[in-house]
């Protein structure tokens, strides 16, 4: 498996695997996400492997280079500087993280997370953070065995 920053020629395979993250996350709730769509659309991709400090990073197999995708990761670089609330910081967020259906419990989501991680280190992050759904237990339960501890909870109560 190699590790590499996303091309153009990505763009598919990325839309593909978007697919599969939106699907997870719209079949488990309707009432929040939308159905048969995609965060980012093509365009949008192609303006954000333009942007240095949004990376997009993919694993694949050495011998499909050009093909199939096994995973990514968006990966935002940001930084707080003179800010009234926070200290100065420069971090790292998983904006998305997915591994293909059939690729998960491979080492695909580690490695890339590792490579991100690493990346973010070179960078000179203070730190990395992401997001997950609790509608998502395989996901918290990998990400906490990936280091990752909680920074913040988010709660709802639904009034419908």
């Amino acid at each position: 498996m190699i590790i590499r920053k996303a091309v153009r020629e990505d763009i598919p395979e990325l839309l593909r695997l978007l697919h599969q993250t939106n699907d997870l996350h719209s079949e488990k709730r309707p009432d929040i996400f939308k159905s048969s769509i995609t965060k980012y659309t093509d365009e949008n991709i192609e303006k954000i492997l333009l942007n240095e400090d949004m990376p997009v990073f993919v694993a694949q197999n050495e011998d499909e280079k050009g093909g199939k995708l096994l995973g990514y990761v968006f990966l935002q670089i940001g930084e707080y500087k003179n800010d009234h609330k926070m200290a100065d910081r420069k971090y790292a967020y998983y904006d998305d993280v997915c591994v293909d259906a059939e690729a998960r419990r491979m080492g695909v989501g580690k490695a890339l997370m590792k490579y991100a991680e690493d990346y973010a280190r070179n960078c000179g992050c203070y730190n990395i953070e992401l997001h997950v759904w609790e509608l998502n237990p395989g996901a918290l339960e990998f990400y906490k065995n990936f280091g990752m501890v909680p920074q913040f909870t988010s709660m709802e109560k639904i009034l419908k």
